[in-house]
C-alpha cells in the first residue's frame, strides 16, 4: 500500500503560517514598540505605523456592539468562515495551485485575526495609508493577506483559474 501525501495541504500550511507568523510578529512589534495610538510617519502625508486596537470587524464594522456578545459573534463567524475555507480546499485537485494559493492566503489571514479576537476581544492595526488628510481605515497583515487573496479570487473566477464547480 503506497501513502499518498497530497501536495495541497503542505502549501496551504506553508503559505498560511507564513502569514500567521508574518502577522503575529508584527503586531507583537508593534505592541512592544508604541502606545496605543502613537504613530511614525514613513511617508510623511502617505503612510504611518499606528498602534490602533479594532473592537469590529473591517472598517471598524460591529465596534459599537455589545462587548461579550460581539467578541463572540465574530469568533463564530471567523470559525465558520475558516471551515468553509478548508471544505474550499478539500475540493481542489492538487495541481490547483493558484486556487490553493488564494484560498491559503485568506485562510491566513482569518486565522491572524481570529488569534487576536480569541486573546483581545479585538484585532491590533497598524498600517495607516493616507493623502494628506485623507485616510483609509487602518489595517494589518492579516487583512492585507485575506484582501490580497480575495482579489486573487476574483480575479482567477474570471480567468477561469479557480474554476466554479
Amino acid at each position: 500500500m503506497k501513502l499518498s501525501i497530497h501536495k495541497k495541504y503542505p502549501l496551504t500550511i506553508i503559505v498560511s503560517l507564513s502569514v500567521i507568523i508574518l502577522d503575529q510578529c508584527t503586531k507583537h512589534l508593534i505592541i512592544k514598540s508604541f502606545a496605543l495610538h502613537q504613530s511614525l510617519d514613513l511617508i510623511e502625508h502617505y503612510l504611518t505605523i499606528v498602534y490602533i486596537r479594532n473592537k469590529g470587524i473591517a472598517f471598524g464594522l460591529l465596534a459599537g456592539q455589545g462587548g461579550g456578545t460581539r467578541v463572540i459573534l465574530l469568533i463564530i463567524t471567523s470559525l465558520f468562515a475558516i471551515a468553509f475555507i478548508f471544505y474550499l480546499l478539500s475540493s481542489l485537485k492538487d495541481r490547483q495551485v493558484y486556487a490553493i494559493v488564494t484560498l491559503s492566503l485568506v485562510l491566513g489571514g482569518a486565522v491572524g485575526n481570529l488569534i487576536d479576537r480569541v486573546r483581545w476581544g479585538e484585532v491590533v492595526d497598524f498600517i495607516d495609508f493616507h493623502w494628506y488628510n485623507y485616510h483609509w481605515p487602518a489595517f494589518n497583515c492579516a487583512d492585507s493577506a485575506i484582501s490580497i487573496g480575495l482579489v486573487l479570487l476574483i480575479i482567477g473566477i474570471f480567468t477561469k483559474k479557480f474554476p466554479l464547480q
